[in-house]
């Protein structure tokens, strides 16, 4: 791809909802469930700044996903890091 060429690394996201509508939120439980159930080893989150429900639920959601083993960090974190298993960035 031309990106490739220009240096650009394309990533693409693997969790991600309907979080984009300002005007229609669903409520704090709604983002976190979401979240906590497309969780994956090499997650890449998508969400919308948009999103009142996403912030309430970001805390928690931190929270119980470092519980369960998981951790936080950049693209450039990610993508230098060894992994066990496959990661993929197109």
């Amino acid at each position: 791809a031309y990106g490739n060429e220009l240096g650009y690394r394309h990533v693409f996201w693997s969790v991600a909802f309907v979080d984009w509508h300002a005007d229609r939120p669903q409520g704090k439980a709604y983002a976190y469930n979401h979240l906590m159930n497309q969780m994956h080893p090499g997650a890449i989150i998508l969400m919308h700044t948009v999103s009142p429900d996403n912030a309430e639920a970001i805390p928690d959601f931190i929270r119980d996903a470092k519980a369960k083993g998981y951790s936080f960090g950049s693209l450039e974190t990610l993508y230098n890091k060894p992994m066990d298993y496959p990661l993929s960035f197109h």
